[in-house]
């Protein structure tokens, strides 16, 4: 079990004025990137536009949203955390991002109105990590939506609410 000392690092200001990176693997198209979205003190848009290029919906005709950058804020944070208690290469693993509402309707159990529509969910799951650690850490932040299923989490920034799947 991961042993969570306190969130201090993202409550420090300093953490949220440096450089954000995200590290992702895409099984579903075979991507892998290290995407810049957040450098000297502003959002780049072109890391924004290649992060929600990576979120797009690749089952369905690769549509894609303007997702919200609060999601990606969250990732990051965790990611970072991961580094910072030791994980040389936590990479996020994405199973889903955004979803047209066509290819939600096809999942047996998807909410009706589920965040991955409007751009506000992920589900994944970090390399060098457990299932169970990151369920952990998702709940030491306390933000959003957060799901547990056999191979992933979701997270998403709705009002806070837990499940199994």
């Amino acid at each position: 079990m991961l042993g969570l000392p306190t969130i201090a690092l993202a409550d420090d200001n300093r953490f949220w004025l440096r450089d954000r990176k995200l590290s992702i693997y895409r099984p579903a198209s075979g991507e892998r990137q290290n995407v810049t979205f957040f450098k000297d003190g502003r959002y780049s848009q072109d890391g924004y536009r290649r992060l929600c290029w990576l979120f797009r919906d690749v089952v369905d005709g690769n549509a894609v949203i303007a997702m919200n950058i609060s999601l990606f804020n969250l990732l990051f944070a965790q990611q970072q955390y991961l580094r910072a208690i030791g994980r040389s290469n936590p990479l996020l693993v994405l199973h889903s991002g955004y979803r047209t509402r066509r290819h939600n309707n096809t999942l047996e159990g998807a909410a009706k109105n589920s965040r991955h529509l409007v751009g506000d969910a992920a589900d994944f799951h970090f390399r060098q990590a457990t299932l169970e650690e990151v369920l952990a850490l998702a709940r030491r932040f306390r933000v959003g939506g957060i799901g547990t299923y056999s191979t992933f989490v979701h997270n998403d920034i709705g009002r806070y609410r837990e499940w199994r799947g």
